[in-house]
């Protein structure tokens, strides 16, 4: 008889004679199968509207109560995030709309979720439209950069992220964690930045378009579109030389500002002036009426100035268009957002979204290329900062790809993107 069968034989026999032990077993393993099954993650995935409008809202938060993780919308308003406790509840979060609250236990396994926010309702107290009360504000902001922004050095330690789609696949994403030497803001001098740990979750290699680009500078784009730091030349664009912040561009933008009893903060709204040809962006500056801080930027492309300009660099768009590349824009965002620490404010996310057409020679079908960057600040500290080594940081001009260090599958093993904002 083979060894296998006398071994289960022995086996039977001694939980025969034993039969308390061979309960405790039983109840065991199933009480273990039981726990298992009980940890199963729920994939929960949706998209969030604007309830007046029907617009998807980008930005917006989206929090698991219980197991203090979040994720944000994407640019089309969607955004996955896991559950492994269905005792908890989704809440989501935008400025300006109501909270909007779902139990974990009411959604069905492999359902989109359609959410909608409804807007608050905010008094205004007027609405200026006379460009110079805008600009006035503007200027003020800027004057009040020392008094409201640290001015000592800082240490951050933030989460980076960016993803390369082609049409709607995805063709390249990296993740990582970053440290940032931030220099006080009062200062002329860069921030630093050198990778912590870093992974590459999706490398296509066999696309078009990594014959003619590669992309190099994004976390430098994102750290320095930090407008309180860097207020003459945070556009991260090389091709744009209008400033919707400096006095002598002002002319090229209409400015009109809300002011808000209950936030008790500015919002000026700018938008290109339609008489002249360079202003080119349309946003709003979000500013604290008590002492004038800059404490959120977002803008973007106006639809109708879009065929005027282009992300790359003029020498990189004449050597493309000499062997038979047209890379026209579609669409640029950016929103940068501030934190208060100890009665300063400092730069706390970052987000860079900007879409082209790749069109090879005389093809027809041009697919659209989507680069998103993102930067959030996950932890700060003030006391023993010292400045990151040359030989560690990270280097503009060089492929991102090639700078990353070696993935430690360990650290990674139990992190999840989707939760990390």
């Amino acid at each position: 008889m083979p060894d296998r069968y006398k071994q289960t034989n022995f086996t039977l026999v001694f939980f025969k004679e034993h039969k308390l032990l061979y309960l405790l077993f039983t109840f065991f393993y199933f009480f273990f199968i039981f726990s298992i099954q009980a940890q199963t993650t729920t994939k929960i995935h949706g998209k969030i509207f604007n309830s007046k409008t029907k617009h998807p809202l980008q930005g917006a938060t989206i929090i698991l109560s219980k197991q203090n993780i979040a994720t944000s919308s994407a640019q089309n308003g969607e955004f996955v995030i896991c559950s492994n406790n269905n005792k908890q509840k989704l809440i989501i979060s935008y400025v300006g709309f109501e909270k909007h609250t779902i139990n974990i236990h009411k959604i069905q396994t492999d359902t989109f979720l359609n959410i909608y926010l409804s807007p608050k309702d905010v008094k205004i107290k007027n609405v200026i439209v006379n460009p110079r009360q805008a600009t006035t504000l503007i200027e003020k902001a800027l004057l009040q950069i020392p008094n409201n922004y640290p001015t000592i050095p800082m240490s951050f330690t933030a989460f980076f992220s960016e993803t390369i789609t082609q049409d709607d696949s995805i063709i390249m994403k990296i993740e990582s964690f970053i440290e940032i030497y931030k220099a006080p803001y009062n200062s002329k001098q860069k921030d630093k930045m050198k990778f912590l740990q870093a992974r590459i979750l999706k490398d296509e290699k066999d696309i078009e378009l990594w014959d003619y680009l590669y992309f190099v500078n994004s976390p430098f784009e994102l750290l320095y579109s930090d407008i309180a730091k860097y207020p003459n030349d945070f556009i991260q664009i090389p091709t744009i030389k209008v400033n919707f912040l400096k006095e002598q561009h002002y002319k090229f933008y209409e400015y009109k500002v809300s002011s808000s009893e209950d936030h008790q903060f500015f919002i000026i709204e700018f938008f290109p002036n339609p008489n002249k040809r360079r202003g080119i962006f349309k946003g709003k500056i979000i500013i604290e009426k008590q002492n004038y801080a800059i404490i959120s930027l977002e803008y973007e492309y106006a639809e109708d100035k879009i065929n005027r300009v282009n992300n790359f660099p003029s020498e990189t768009e004449i050597s493309l268009s000499n062997i038979g590349v047209n890379i026209p824009d579609i669409s640029f965002y950016s929103k940068i957002d501030y934190k208060k620490l100890n009665g300063k404010w400092h730069i706390n996310s970052v987000v860079i979204e900007y879409s082209f057409l790749f069109q090879v020679g005389k093809q027809k079908n041009a697919p659209v290329i989507t680069v998103r960057d993102e930067l959030k600040i996950l932890e700060v500290k003030t006391d023993n900062i010292n400045k990151i080594k040359f030989l560690e940081k990270i280097f503009k001009d060089t492929k991102l790809i090639e700078q990353l260090p070696e993935t430690d599958s360990i650290f990674w093993k139990f992190f999840d993107s989707n939760n990390a904002f």
